[in-house]
């Protein structure tokens, strides 16, 4: 599950990136970065190091930057 959803983010990504607006790009790093942090959290979730109530706070921050990031990018 969690090799489909890294898969449709980097399909996401990738589309941003052969867009022409220079928005797209900007949004496209803040994805890619928090994908990341997302991949972080599961490892440390799935190795124990975080807990699950640590993971779904983590989960929740970073779902609330990207949306933050995307209305600073985008504007409303």
């Amino acid at each position: 599950m969690r090799d489909a959803i890294q898969a449709r983010y980097q399909v996401i990504v990738s589309t941003l990136r052969t867009n022409t607006d220079p928005r797209d790009k900007a949004f496209a790093d803040v994805v890619e970065t928090n994908l990341e942090f997302s991949n972080a959290a599961a490892m440390d979730l799935y190795s124990g190091k975080m807990s699950w109530g640590e993971y779904n706070k983590q989960r929740k921050n970073i779902t609330d930057t990207i949306k933050a990031e995307h209305k600073r990018v985008y504007g409303g």
